[in-house]
């Protein structure tokens, strides 16, 4: 867990970022972040304490990249 809080307090203390936290798809031979529901939970309540702090804003990719689709740009 202390993995994943030090990628978020990173992003604080060097001026904010986009922090990313994506689970492995199943069957992938890579060591979860998070080993278990208490990591998952303990991270979790961890988090929320950050964002009522003001010190994160939670959001989905959705809401940072979100809109109209366009087309691929040429290469």
């Amino acid at each position: 867990m202390a993995t994943v809080e030090g990628y978020v307090t990173a992003a604080e203390t060097h001026g904010g970022g986009w922090v990313q936290l994506l689970d492995p798809p199943p069957l992938q031979p890579v060591r979860p972040l998070l080993d278990d529901g208490s990591d998952f939970t303990s991270f979790v309540n961890w988090l929320q304490g950050e964002v009522a702090s003001g010190r994160v804003i939670r959001m989905t990719t959705d809401q940072v990249i979100g809109g109209t689709v366009q087309p691929p740009v040429a290469p």
